[in-house]
């Protein structure tokens, strides 16, 4: 099985996403294929405090006289820069599925107009989810969670793509900034409420 290790230069920040077969491939990974290492020592690792690394750190210190400091469990905040470019680079991995499905909807001129979806499923793909990215969506509420009777029936959202896990569409709440998922929703999809008139 493989494990991951996010390598980040601060000299060059340049981020690098490194596979590898064991726990101690981390060494080789930091010192012999860093183009940083060609010209001067590291100085310094920072990593987490995963038990597969607190392993190497006598090996790595006696070895290369490298500083190590760790962040304290469930605290990503002492590691920004890292878990800033994670959140990216999964942000942009979702977008790319999405582009995806998308493609496998459209009809391509290679295909003769057709659409790969329907060559694959012998089946028409169903547009019906289809919506304007960003525009306004009121989520239907719930009786049981409405406080009484004259409370609104729907809440002001704005629709910000489908979830991965379900049938639905995925909301960001405009009032509260919370992230919702909700089947019962009605778009208006000229409307964008980030939109400054």
């Amino acid at each position: 099985m493989q494990k991951r290790a996010d390598l980040y230069d601060k000299y060059s920040a340049f981020c690098r996403d490194a596979r590898q077969r064991y726990s101690s491939d981390v060494i080789e990974l930091c010192y012999h294929h860093s183009p940083s290492s060609e010209f001067e020592e590291i100085q310094a690792l920072q990593m987490d405090n995963a038990k597969e690394y607190v392993k190497l750190v006598a090996r790595i210190q006696s070895e290369y006289g490298t500083r190590l400091t760790y962040t304290n469990a469930y605290t990503p905040t002492q590691n920004p820069v890292d878990e800033r470019r994670m959140g990216m680079i999964v942000t942009m991995a979702r977008s790319m599925l999405l582009h995806v499905f998308l493609m496998n909807i459209l009809p391509s001129t290679t295909i003769s107009g057709d659409t790969p979806y329907r060559l694959w499923h012998q089946s028409h793909p169903d547009y019906a989810r289809l919506r304007v990215l960003g525009c306004v969506a009121y989520a239907h509420v719930n009786i049981p969670m409405r406080v009484n009777k004259l409370s609104p029936r729907g809440m002001l959202c704005m629709y910000i793509g489908l979830p991965e896990t379900s049938r639905g569409f995925k909301l960001l709440n405009i009032d509260t900034h919370f992230v919702l998922t909700s089947r019962d929703v009605t778009f208006v999809e000229h409307q964008f409420p980030l939109l400054k008139s």
